[in-house]
């Protein structure tokens, strides 16, 4: 997850959301309230019809005319008018895993990190976000798994609850064959 989040107010004009993609190298920007309410999303794409000139043609191309939403975005003048609301967003205790497959399920490269009580933003996940996990090097893995998830397993387990994840790990570090589960 990405914190803090560029952001746009529901009042920025085209020009300045442009702007801002541009400056900072980004592919959407969530558009928030003043409470950091999510409200939508203005992404690269939104922003081609107007950039393409179809505004002058809006009224006039049949075929165009036919495309509700590209036609209102060709004459959108804020964010409010070019966001795509309500945004696809995802829960901050989320996994990546979850993550990915909204991002696929929906088609969309970035997700806001919201809270599902207030809708206020937290961060956003990107498609880039999702594949920092594999720059990881192994040893850096292991460590996290020797010192944060085996303790947890081993108290499960004295406890008299196995853990089935680590089990054939936990086994084969400390030398004993496998046996039934």
């Amino acid at each position: 997850m990405t914190t803090p989040v560029v952001t746009a107010t529901e009042a920025m004009p085209f020009r300045d959301l442009a702007a801002l993609l541009y400056a900072r190298d980004i592919g959407a920007v969530p558009v928030v309230a003043p409470a950091d309410q999510l409200l939508g999303v203005v992404s690269r794409p939104d922003l081609i019809p107007k950039t393409a000139g179809l505004a002058a043609t809006a009224g006039l191309c049949p075929g165009f005319g036919s495309r509700r939403r590209e036609r209102r975005r060709a004459l959108a003048r804020t964010a409010r008018e070019l966001m795509t609301a309500p945004a696809i967003t995802v829960a901050p205790q989320a996994t990546i895993d979850q993550a990915a497959r909204l991002m696929r399920r929906h088609r969309v490269g970035r997700l806001p990190v919201t809270s599902p009580l207030t809708r206020r933003l937290a961060g956003i996940v990107t498609r880039f976000d999702l594949l920092r996990v594999y720059r990881r090097p192994g040893e850096e893995i292991r460590a996290e798994i020797e010192t944060e998830v085996l303790p947890l397993c081993a108290a499960r387990i004295r406890g008299g609850w196995r853990c089935p994840c680590v089990t054939a790990w936990c086994r084969s570090r400390a030398g004993s064959k496998p046996g039934p589960p």
